[in-house]
């Protein structure tokens, strides 16, 4: 069985991986591929992160379930880690973002994806958001919503 998804940013990093399964979503994983163009520390990061996965012994190579795997997902806030972990999330059927309306700053018009992007880009705080996007720069409301983005995206799985 063979798994994929594709995951964006701004065009400019994008990968569409896929697993391929010995049998079923629980058996062992027996591939990864992956199709990719961005920049050098992304697609550097996706290479590491195929080949630490492919090493694990093949008993406890699987996407759920295994400690092994999970060890071998970046635990860092850059924005290759962020979207190496946003696939794996995606492959498990778990990538769940904490803000799901379109818009997150009603103030200002400020799109959730706009802020996302900041966040993914580098703006690790709902200050450099603001200053980024113009979220949150007048009733404040939409603050928490934009800390939550920041700790999903930043949170080691």
């Amino acid at each position: 069985m063979k798994k994929s998804v594709e995951v964006v940013l701004l065009g400019r990093d994008r990968v569409q991986a896929t697993i391929e399964f010995e049998g079923d979503e629980s058996s062992p994983i027996v591939g990864v591929s992956l199709d990719a163009s961005g920049c050098g520390e992304f697609l550097s990061a996706l290479t590491a992160w195929k080949t630490d996965v492919m090493a694990i012994p093949t008993p406890s190579r699987q996407l759920t379930g295994s400690g092994d795997f999970d060890r071998k997902i970046p635990s860092g806030s850059d924005h290759a880690s962020i979207l190496i972990r946003e696939v794996v999330l995606r492959l498990r059927g778990d990538f769940q973002l904490p803000y799901q309306e379109e818009e997150l700053c009603h103030c200002r018009a400020v799109p959730r994806e706009v802020v996302d992007r900041a966040i993914i880009g580098g703006c690790h705080s709902v200050a450099q958001v603001a200053r980024a996007t113009s979220a949150g720069t007048s009733c404040g409301t939409c603050k928490p919503d934009t800390e939550s983005l920041i700790a999903y995206r930043k949170k080691a799985l």
